[in-house]
Parts: structure tokens; C-alpha cells; sequence
């Protein structure tokens, strides 16, 4: 079940690059998924973003990161907090 889902979201996401090839920013400089690259797509994220809707689930470092740095921005920020046990 999984790997249909992981399949369907590839087909998904060629499918919105062939339609919009800006859509979808590839940084080939981060050869590895850690905190530093993380911390580095959120970054981007943010710079190409008027306004950023956010769910944040369980307290994530790595949402709370993108957050305060949108708000850092300027950006009108939404955010959803969720807690799941």
C-alpha cells in the first residue's frame, strides 16, 4: 500500500513539473537529508513565497523553523497546529 502511495505521488509530482516546470525547485546541492539541508529548503521556501500556509503537527522543529522565518519575512503566515498522540 505504501509503495502505491509513494508511486501515485511521483506520477503526481512529473505530472505538475511537465504542466509548470517552475513549480518544482530541485537543489542539487544538498546530497544529503539532514538538519543543515533542511534548514536550507525552508529558506527557499520562504524567499519564493508570497505567504505560507502551514500545518504544524506535534510541535515540528522543522515547521516551527519555516514559520519564523516567514514571519521574520514579512510573509502573512496561516498556521494549523495539530497534536497526535
Amino acid at each position: 500500500m505504501v509503495s502505491e502511495k509513494v508511486e501515485q505521488l511521483i506520477r503526481q509530482l512529473e505530472a505538475l513539473q511537465w504542466i509548470n516546470p517552475g513549480a518544482i525547485i530541485s537543489n542539487g546541492h544538498n546530497k544529503a537529508a539532514d538538519l543543515r539541508a533542511y534548514a536550507a529548503r525552508n529558506t527557499e521556501l520562504v524567499k519564493f513565497a508570497d505567504a505560507l500556509v502551514a500545518f504544524q503537527v506535534n510541535d515540528s522543529l522543522g515547521t516551527a523553523d519555516t514559520v519564523t522565518k516567514a514571519l521574520a519575512s514579512g510573509k502573512l503566515v496561516y498556521l494549523k497546529k495539530y497534536a497526535i498522540a
